[in-house]
């Protein structure tokens, strides 16, 4: 299971949804992170390396 700045992500979602569990991120923001990060907004949150989670991680903190 990923957990992005406190939350854990609920597990077999697309990521464009599952970032959406956390306080502040919508539809925009997601596609936004994920496009930064550079991970298909598709991908099941099951999925997700590390290495994609830590680049989620920055992208989220950088867009603040």
């Amino acid at each position: 299971m990923a957990r992005l700045l406190g939350v854990d992500l609920p597990r077999n979602k697309k990521m464009s949804i599952a970032l959406r569990s956390i306080y502040g991120v919508g539809p925009k923001v997601a596609a936004d992170v994920l496009a930064v990060a550079g991970v298909d907004a598709n991908k099941s949150s099951n999925d997700v390396t590390e290495e994609e989670i830590q680049t989620i991680r920055t992208a989220l903190e950088a867009y603040a």
